[in-house]
C-alpha cells in the first residue's frame, strides 16, 4: 500500500530508504526533488504510460547486476582488429592476394575462438529479453529529455551518462545486439 514504484529497483530504493535513516540535508533533497516532480504533470503522464506496460514483466535487477559486473571483454585495439579482419580477408581476395587469404581468415578464427567463451559469457549472463532493454531506453531517452531545476535530480541526471554517451544509447544498442544474436538461433535465418 505504501509502496506504489513501478519497478523493482524502485521498490528496493524506497524500502532501503524507509529501513535505513537519512541525513536531514538528504530527506531535504529528496523533498525538493519530489517538490520538482509534483509538477511536471506532463512528465509524470509519460513515465506512468511508459511504466503501466511493464510494471509486471521487467525485471531490471538482473540487467543492473549484470552492468555492474567485471568487464570480461577487452576493447581498443582488439576490437578495432576484429573489426578490421574480416575486410583485410575480403580486400585481398579483390586484389587477387589468394595466398594470404588462408592467413587472414586462420587469423579470424583464431579470434573467434579466444574469446567465444567470454563472449558466451557476457551474453549468458543477460536474461533480460531486448523488448525490455527497448522499453528502458525509452524511458531514460524521455528522462534525458527533461530539464530538472533541484540538485539532486540534476545530479542523478549528470550520473546517468559515462564518456558522454547517454545511457538510452546503450540501452538501444545492446538491445539491437541481443536481436542479432536471437536471430542466429531462429532456424530461419541460421
Amino acid at each position: 500500500l505504501l509502496n506504489t514504484a513501478q519497478t523493482q529497483g524502485g521498490q528496493a530504493t524506497l524500502a532501503r530508504w524507509l529501513l535505513h535513516r537519512a541525513t536531514v540535508e538528504e530527506i531535504r533533497a529528496r523533498q525538493m526533488a519530489v517538490a520538482e516532480l509534483r509538477h511536471k504533470l506532463e512528465l509524470r503522464e509519460e513515465l506512468a504510460l511508459l511504466a503501466g506496460d511493464a510494471k509486471d514483466h521487467i525485471h531490471t535487477d538482473g540487467l543492473v547486476s549484470w552492468a555492474g559486473g567485471p568487464r570480461l571483454l577487452a576493447s581498443g585495439p582488439v576490437r578495432i582488429a576484429v573489426f578490421c579482419l574480416p575486410l583485410l580477408t575480403w580486400g585481398l581476395l579483390l586484389v587477387g592476394a589468394f595466398r594470404l587469404v588462408p592467413i587472414a581468415f586462420a587469423t579470424q578464427i583464431a579470434f573467434a575462438r579466444l574469446f567465444q567463451k567470454r563472449v558466451k559469457n557476457v551474453f549468458d549472463s543477460l536474461t533480460t529479453p531486448a523488448r525490455d532493454l527497448n522499453w528502458l531506453a525509452r524511458l531514460f531517452r524521455r528522462l534525458e529529455s527533461e530539464k530538472f531545476q533541484t540538485s539532486r535530480l540534476q545530479e542523478l541526471q549528470a550520473g546517468w551518462c559515462h564518456d558522454d554517451v547517454a545511457p538510452s544509447d546503450c540501452l538501444r544498442r545492446l538491445a539491437r545486439l541481443l536481436d542479432w544474436l536471437d536471430s542466429r538461433e531462429n532456424f530461419v535465418l541460421a
